[in-house]
């Protein structure tokens, strides 16, 4: 079982990955400080994003990962392509 990583830069907190908690993280609502670092990480393949805030705003990441068959990302993206990335590495590791 693949874990989540999630580094404030305060705190830090290893906890088992699931579809729900990558959901809730990620979503629209939820608040994310500049420079928290959410990760995946495994055996094989990697996934980190990194929070990118404009003042009253947290909608882009640093994504980066390999992805296995899927290649690999990376650049600046949004929050609902993060997510996406997220979920995708979560199904093919069948959390």
């Amino acid at each position: 079982m693949a874990n989540l990583r999630i580094c404030d830069g305060q705190r830090e907190h290893v906890v088992p990955a699931s579809l729900a908690l990558v959901e809730e993280i990620f979503a629209s609502e939820a608040s994310i400080a500049d420079g928290t670092e959410i990760g995946l990480a495994d055996d094989v393949r990697w996934l980190v994003a990194v929070a990118v805030c404009t003042p009253g705003d947290v909608e882009a990441f640093l994504l980066s990962g390999e992805l296995g068959a899927a290649g690999s990302v990376s650049g600046r993206v949004s929050r609902q392509v993060a997510l996406q990335h997220f979920r995708d590495f979560l199904l093919e590791s069948d959390v």
